[in-house]
């Protein structure tokens, strides 16, 4: 067996000499202080990003007891599921909406989500805008299908949940 110790050889102890004089400087406390920087920003990065996932799971799962629609800052995330709205919003499609800012975003054309009496949520487009007997502002909604009739019953504005932005297609 081979007892003999390693030295330390002279280029060795001169780039261990070069290396503690690079420490002192200046530039390399810099260093030290931006890599220090740049660590804690990426922590609070991943922090907000943990807290924003939480925040989702925890949307997640107040939908699932409730059954309200699923939303972040009022916008909300659907998914069509009957060919109603067919060929527009195909079965599968997955849309964006938002809250409507007020009676003025409603108008012939927009395609609106709403809760039926029967409590179900569906997503028609307003073909027209009329005043009920009481004088109130209502609307008449249809889905795009073709075979579609207009809806019998009236909708009124409060019972609009969210107005589309805009439609992730199926894959």
């Amino acid at each position: 067996m081979n007892n003999q110790r390693k030295l330390t050889t002279a280029e060795e102890l001169k780039d261990l000499r070069l290396e503690l004089l690079r420490a002192k400087s200046p530039e390399y406390a810099g260093e030290i202080r931006r890599k220090a920087v740049k660590r804690m920003l990426q922590n609070f990065a991943f922090a907000l990003v943990m807290v924003f996932l939480a925040g989702i799971l925890a949307q997640i799962i107040y939908v699932k007891r409730t059954g309200a629609a699923p939303s972040v800052f009022d916008f909300y995330i659907y998914r069509i599921e009957t060919p109603s709205m067919d060929p527009t919003l195909p079965v599968g499609s997955i849309i964006i909406s938002h809250r409507p800012s007020g009676l003025k975003a409603i108008k012939i054309g927009t395609v609106v989500t709403f809760i039926t009496a029967g409590g179900e949520r569906v997503t028609h487009r307003i073909v027209d805008v009329v005043k009920d007997d009481t004088g109130r502002m209502c609307y008449r909604t249809k889905g795009d299908n073709p075979i579609n009739s207009v809806d019998l019953k009236m909708l009124y504005y409060s019972n609009i949940e969210a107005v589309l932005l805009f439609k992730i297609p199926m894959l």
